[in-house]
């Protein structure tokens, strides 16, 4: 029996809980049916693939005590992946069976795409049905009816097919169904959603008579004046509130187009574009109301390109729509720029209008600084420039635009990314000199990433560790000097590297490049703020030194496993109240656990007593929760006695908050084994 499967077999549930916290607890517990290919390692490490939202794998071991790692993105402690794989482990060994030496052959959890959409088919025909037999009609064979703007779609043939037999299912249905029945039905529809459904029924009964097209319209102006004129809101914390729905306008533009009425149907969404767009700017939701505007305005989008007005003009109008688009309404919609009518003649066209516009704006300009929305505009009539000039394949005339707009839009990034598409790797190095010098902290930060990636791809990681360093100068965190080990230890030069990353936790001096390469064996950074010629000069983020510096030389120790320094380290901080509630503290926590038991146990209770000074209930089971910690480790040390103690001097000091006193009583009871 192994090490892990002993301790695992001493571990209870609320050792568990209390190792990840209740939260992630619970939440692992969901996933114990999800863990696949679990098997014990030679180097008695637990290894599994757990389904989350995509599959993660996840190992479990103990190092002075319990640990784990997941590839999954939470990174604040032990994760649900990890629960529960140390759950499905429990559930073998509680069978009496062994976990597996190897992994077993991967299977499949999710369902497959076809699964999932005879899944979704079969509800919504339940759904359909129950409708029905609600209404007192009791039929077994009807179908959705699919969208109106789904004739309009270029459908695959296996796809027609099925909106054929939708059709005919359907058609069987109501053909036997009375008269009477009909009726009912669309009367019961009418009553329940009588601004939506009414609307559509008459408008499609308008429709089936051949009703006067003026009538039509006029009734749908009527309609779109009513519906944009209502108030819009949505109270999120108590689900209540109000979306108008579009529906009928869609149905209403539809109806047209499928009449062939397009230049109606421009006129008409010119109309609900403007309303919308105020109704849409004076509603008090998050974002219900633009997506009923946005499928409204599909009809008109489709009849467009079949409208009175030329090719050119079609474009213009779309764009200017665009420009007109202040709430990003149309953000993830695609418009029909890519229709079969738009050839180079009239992009060209497109292209010389908008530049004559751009140099209007840019004369208006002149000589005064741009405000954000001036700045904004110009640079969305810009992009549309651009887009214009990328269906020519006009690279050298692209580039140029950029160049000569660089100093109103300021896009370095999008410059030099367009030189590194078409390889073109000095010009770019060129314009991220240039912007980095140009731009604020985000956008040079920015540039220098594409200049890391562009050194990596040429080979030039001497160049490229020299960058990372001096972002590690910049903001000294854990991540960074683990990239710059990653990389420096491949080039066979992370001592030296690593001492002066240490020391300037210490000193707060930078390296001097022409240094012995034995004690800086970096050149100068490409990019940077500081001036590294200066003798031993001191950068401006450490003056004065911040008392964060200490706790990344603990992380950094923990990191290097060398916990008798980090633990050494801690000791010498301050005492103050930050000193044990931060995130720090509770990692060395955990991690000198099983060699620093005293220094742990000091940890959690202070971590505890913080959370108990609040005075605040909710807080009460957080503070039992570090408590729990400390019973684990007097538990793991064969030291109950001195838990006992503890948990009554806490009960004594705070015997007059009962609510605390509760969370304490639930330590009375022995805990529930994993594995039985």
């Amino acid at each position: 029996m192994t090490d892990l499967i002993r301790y695992l077999q001493a571990l209870t549930y609320d050792d568990l809980e209390t190792w990840a916290g209740s939260t992630i607890f619970e939440r692992g517990k969901g996933l114990t049916h999800k863990v696949m290919q679990l098997h014990l390692g030679n180097d008695d490490q637990l290894n599994a693939r757990v389904q989350g939202s995509e599959l993660y794998d996840c190992r479990v071991f103990l190092e002075g005590s319990l640990e784990s790692d997941c590839s999954c993105p939470y990174s604040w402690g032990h994760c649900k992946h990890a629960v529960a794989l140390i759950l499905a482990a429990a559930k073998v060994l509680t069978s009496g069976q062994n976990i597996p030496t190897q992994a077993p052959e991967e299977n499949t959890l999710m369902p497959t795409e076809m699964d999932q959409e005879r899944l979704d088919k079969d509800a919504r025909i339940k759904s359909i049905r129950e409708k029905l037999t609600n209404s007192g009609l009791n039929t077994e064979s009807v179908l959705a009816l699919p969208s109106q703007l789904y004739r309009h779609q270029d459908l695959d043939e296996d796809e027609a097919d099925e909106d054929i037999d939708f059709h005919m299912q359907l058609r069987r249905t109501l053909n036997a169904l009375t008269k009477g029945k009909l009726i009912q039905l669309l009367m019961e529809m009418a009553e329940d959603d009588p601004d939506d459904i009414l609307f559509d029924i008459r408008e499609r009964a308008d429709a089936l008579s051949t009703l006067d097209p003026k009538k039509q319209i006029a009734n749908l102006r009527h309609q779109i004046k009513k519906i944009t004129a209502q108030e819009s809101w949505q109270n999120h914390w108590d689900g209540t509130g109000f979306t108008p729905s579009y529906g009928p306008i869609e149905r209403g533009l539809t109806a047209l187009l499928e009449q062939g009425q397009f230049d109606e149907v421009i006129a008409l969404g010119k109309e609900l574009w403007t309303m919308g767009i105020i109704q849409v700017g004076n509603s008090g939701d998050e974002g219900e109301t633009a997506e009923q505007l946005c499928s409204a305005m599909q009809p008109v989008y489709t009849a467009l390109a079949n409208s009175s007005l030329s090719p050119v003009d079609q474009l213009l109008w779309l764009i200017d729509h665009e420009l007109s688009d202040e709430y990003c309404i149309l953000y993830n919609i695609d418009l029909p720029y890519e229709h079969a009518s738009y050839q180079e003649t009239e992009w060209r066209s497109v292209a010389r209008i908008l530049g004559e516009r751009l140099d209007n704006q840019r004369k208006a300009l002149t000589n005064r600084a741009l405000s954000f929305s001036e700045r904004y505009q110009y640079k969305n009539v810009l992009q549309h420039l651009l887009s214009a000039l990328e269906k020519l394949h006009d690279q050298a005339a692209i580039l140029t635009i950029m160049e000569n707009n660089i100093d109103i839009t300021e896009d370095y990034r999008e410059l030099v990314t367009k030189y590194l598409t078409i390889n073109d790797a000095e010009k770019a190095k060129k314009w991220i000199t240039i912007g980095f010098k140009n731009t604020s902290s985000g956008a040079a930060s920015s540039l220098k990433k594409l200049l890391v990636e562009q050194l990596q791809k040429e080979g030039k990681n001497h160049e490229v560790a020299a960058l990372l360093a001096d972002d590690y100068f910049t903001r000294p965190d854990l991540d960074r000097f683990k990239q710059q080990e990653e990389l420096c230890q491949s080039l066979s030069i992370w001592q030296p590297v690593r001492n002066k990353l240490i020391d300037y936790l210490d000193d707060g001096t930078l390296p001097e490049p022409d240094w012995d390469e034995t004690v800086w064996p970096l050149p100068a950074p490409l990019l940077t703020r500081f001036n590294y010629n200066a003798n031993r000069q001191s950068s401006p983020s450490s003056l004065p030194k911040s008392s964060s510096y200490d706790l990344l030389k603990i992380d950094i120790a923990l990191h290097e496993k060398r916990f008798a320094a980090a633990a050494e380290l801690f000791e010498q901080l301050p005492a103050n109240a930050y000193k044990y509630q931060s995130s720090t503290a509770k990692m060395l926590a955990r991690k000198v656990a099983a060699t620093h038991p005293d220094l742990a146990i000091t940890i959690w209770l202070n971590k505890a007593e913080a959370e108990i000074g609040k005075v605040n209930p909710k807080n009460y089971p957080t503070a039992g929760e570090h408590l729990k910690q400390i019973h684990l480790i007097c538990q793991q040390q064969n030291t109950l006695p001195r838990w006992e103690k503890i948990l009554s001097d806490v009960r004594q000091r705070h015997k007059a908050k009962k609510r605390l006193q509760e969370v304490l009583n639930r330590f009375a009871a022995p805990g529930k084994k994993l594995v039985e």
